[in-house]
């Protein structure tokens, strides 16, 4: 999990991260099966904040 630019730091079941509103992040699965991740908003999100931190690089 990364956010606002800090040293990504490993994440795993049960563990809970809290982001400032409007501050950039990114999560990344870094194991074989699927993410699976639950993104509670407030303020809510709205899809015009979204940025992709990837510069179009696709993943899978």
């Amino acid at each position: 999990m990364e956010v606002n630019g800090m040293t990504a730091q490993p994440v795993g079941p049960g563990d809970v991260v809290c982001i400032p509103p409007a501050c950039p992040q990114r999560i990344t699965n870094t194991g074989t099966l699927d993410l699976i991740f639950l993104a509670v908003c407030t303020p809510r999100f709205v899809a015009e904040a979204y940025r992709d931190m990837d510069d179009g690089a696709e993943t899978s």
